[in-house]
């Protein structure tokens, strides 16, 4: 039987599905353009990030060797402070304002803060599930696979650093004002650095990493060849998350 724990965060990336269907409805309708696309467009993208984010912690939370107590308070703080995030970028599409590093009025510069608030307790929730997963055993989890899985919670934790050089810059341009032509539906700019490049990249080593082992099972190798394998791609995707960090900072485009 799924805990309670379970239900939350699969309950919740149930939630952000319905909230994508709206966006996409909402992508029909004609607005003013925020940074150059349609306002929608910004929700949508946090809710399919969101969702998969927390369906992705339903997944892992009950390999972790911990109590039920604990467990669900991981789930409450990642939930609710999800469901702050998007739902304060949705108000914000809805009122045609920006949500990120938006300090025009003082309503704007109090989402802001909120917003940051919410990333920096879910932060902790990812840093003690992190802990977990790192210093005790994964329950049912091969070598390979617990290994992609910490691997991928540290690149999540790290996200802060790419979220944190954002706001030290105060846009996710480097080089510009954010606005520029960007790639279709990522909007990454096509002209100069973009920090959302390497903070998209860390964000779902979570994903990535633990699916990629997962088909690794396939392979017919042993279980120490197989371990190799995923280590090597672990390490990739740490080089190639470090230098897709540095290109941006660069001012290069990611095309």
């Amino acid at each position: 039987m799924m805990s309670v724990a379970g239900k939350s965060l699969w309950g919740a990336a149930v939630v952000c599905l319905a909230v994508m269907v709206v966006c996409l409805l909402a992508l029909r309708v004609e607005a003013p353009r925020l940074l150059g696309v349609h306002p929608a467009l910004k929700p949508l993208k946090f809710a399919i990030s969101i969702g998969l984010f927390l369906a992705t912690l339903a997944v892992l939370l009950p390999h972790l060797q911990t109590s039920g107590p604990v467990r669900l308070g991981l789930a409450v703080v990642l939930v609710a402070t999800n469901a702050v995030e998007l739902g304060l970028i949705a108000l914000q599409a809805a009122r045609g304002r920006t949500s990120h590093f938006n300090t025009a009025t003082p309503l704007d510069k109090a989402i802001t803060l909120t917003m940051a608030g919410a990333i920096v307790v879910m932060l902790g929730g990812v840093v003690a599930v992190a802990w977990l997963a790192t210093f005790r055993d994964l329950v049912a989890c091969d070598a390979a696979i617990t290994l992609a899985w910490r691997v991928g919670l540290w690149l999540f934790v790290l996200v802060a650093v790419t979220g944190f050089t954002m706001v030290s810059h105060g846009r996710h341009t480097v080089g510009a004002p954010d606005g520029s032509a960007g790639l279709p539906i990522a909007n990454w700019s096509r002209t100069h650095g973009d920090l959302r490049v390497p903070h998209f990249i860390a964000l779902h080593a979570l994903q990535v990493l633990p699916l990629f082992a997962l088909a690794c099972r396939w392979i017919p190798v042993s279980a120490g060849a197989r371990l190799a394998i995923v280590a090597v791609a672990c390490l990739g995707y740490v080089a190639g998350s470090v230098a897709s960090m540095a290109w941006a900072l660069a001012g290069r485009p990611v095309v």
